[in-house]
């Protein structure tokens, strides 16, 4: 590899394990529940603008019933 793409490798990396870490300090003082609720929620308000301005989130919710029972 590239110096260039160890670079990279390892800024993936530390992104990648930075938040196992957070939660490991988050735990101890809030409850796993509402650590992924939280996760959840920043995802959805970071993904579903986007969707949206990509048009592609009608297609998403016409498809959430092959997700659900």
């Amino acid at each position: 590899m590239t110096r260039k793409s160890w670079i990279q490798f390892g800024i993936v990396g530390l992104l990648w394990g930075i938040p196992y870490l957070l939660m490991k300090v988050a735990v101890a003082d809030i409850p796993p529940p509402l650590i992924v609720a939280g996760r959840t929620l920043i995802g959805a308000a970071i993904l579903i603008p986007i969707a949206i301005h990509k048009r592609s989130f009608m297609d998403a919710v016409r498809g959430i019933k092959y997700v659900l029972p």
